[in-house]
């Protein structure tokens, strides 16, 4: 390994705009790009916002099947291939693998195969819904079966992630970092952010950031809400991400007669100020590793409701309370309310989730350790 800057490949399945991005991308910006060569490779992507910020770095991505989402046979069978082939230069002193699920781990033993001495698999999941969900799991099975001991470190975003990935082999937990001063709370963000929504003060503002997809189970938030409506809350809903749902999650919105209270926005570039804006967190997810945005509002003294899927790992401050999916919406309706009201004074929380361990100086400090020592 080049001691003066050493060369690291990073991998994930696909490149978008959620926790994995998240934690790559402040990673690069801690590390710097004097000691570190960093390239980013993904099989496909569907996000293109990093781009300027990693040319100015010099931080080249690649994707197999740019702006595309091909079959999960195609996509492994194509990038397979060309990861074998950019390997085979003889270049790379690390590779970063973010895994989802055991056919991940394809890449670290390929990795092996070319003889990258650092192979790093970094599990950020704990389970998978959607299509192809049969194919999916026999590829996990496979995966873990034929590949994970090619690994030579392996890091975990939750103890759940880890276990669900390593099958029993010994792991090490890297806790998702946060920038905790961008996400303390701000009452002036708070009131320029309501203001541009429309809401006044007195309005039970809930919501959560992430993706509109099976796993985030955004239908079921807006049950919440028309829980919320029908005994009588002067509530609104805001939903901010992107993700496969978004037709279904209005339609349903449609159909409860509360289509005007919710409302979607697919990106910002100011998160912060969105926490800022709500009062109540929602988090009914049906599995995560350790999301990143349970971390960020709780720095911001956000009230968060959220489904038996999380891990206590990610339970850092008093702020969050776990409700079982099965007691239904009306139940979280209830919870929502008040904890809203148990945290109305809100305050930041940006010291309690540093000292928890989630800062990203101190993660990115964790990880470069492994990198220099592994």
């Amino acid at each position: 390994m080049n001691e003066d800057r050493i060369t690291i490949l990073i991998f994930q399945e696909a490149w978008g705009h959620g926790g994995i991005e998240t934690f790559v991308m402040n990673a690069i910006r801690v590390l710097g790009t004097e000691r570190y060569s960093f390239e980013i490779w993904s099989a496909y992507d569907w996000y293109d916002g990093f781009d300027d910020e990693l040319a100015s770095l010099g931080v080249p991505r690649t994707a197999a099947f740019p702006g595309e989402m091909p079959s999960l046979v195609r996509r492994f069978r194509v990038g397979t291939k060309m990861w074998r082939e950019r390997l085979s230069r003889g270049d790379v002193d690390i590779v970063h693998v973010n895994a989802m699920n055991g056919s991940t781990l394809a890449y670290v033993d390929i990795a092996r195969q070319c003889g990258v001495p650092v192979r790093v698999a970094h599990s950020h999941n704990s389970d998978f819904t959607g299509v192809a969900r049969a194919l999916k799991s026999v590829l996990h099975r496979i995966g873990q079966r034929l590949w994970e001991r090619a690994a030579t470190v392996r890091l975990a975003c939750s103890e759940e992630a880890g276990a669900y990935l390593f099958a029993g082999s010994p792991f090490q937990f890297l806790p998702n970092g946060i920038d905790t001063s961008r996400f303390a709370f701000d009452v002036e963000a708070r009131g320029s952010v309501r203001k541009n929504l429309g809401v006044g003060e007195k309005t039970l503002v809930v919501g959560s950031l992430g993706r509109i997809s099976e796993q985030k189970n955004p239908l079921f938030s807006v049950r919440v809400l028309a829980e919320l409506i029908a005994s009588g809350v002067d509530a609104r809903l805001l939903l901010i991400g992107d993700g496969s749902l978004e037709g279904e999650t209005l339609l349903l919105a449609e159909r409860l007669g509360v289509a005007d209270l919710y409302t979607h926005i697919p990106s910002v570039e100011n998160p912060e100020d969105y926490y800022c804006a709500l009062d109540a967190f929602l988090m009914p997810s049906f599995f995560e590793g350790l999301p990143y945005s349970l971390i960020e509002a709780q720095c911001s003294g956000l009230p968060c409701v959220v489904s038996e899927a999380i891990q206590d790992e990610a339970c850092v401050t008093p702020l969050v309370r776990m409700v079982p999916l099965s007691e239904g919406s009306a139940a979280w309706a209830v919870a929502v309310s008040d904890e809203a009201v148990r945290h109305s004074e809100r305050r930041a929380y940006s010291d309690d989730v540093a000292a928890a361990g989630f800062s990203v100086g101190a993660s990115v400090a964790y990880l470069e350790e492994v990198y220099r020592h592994a």
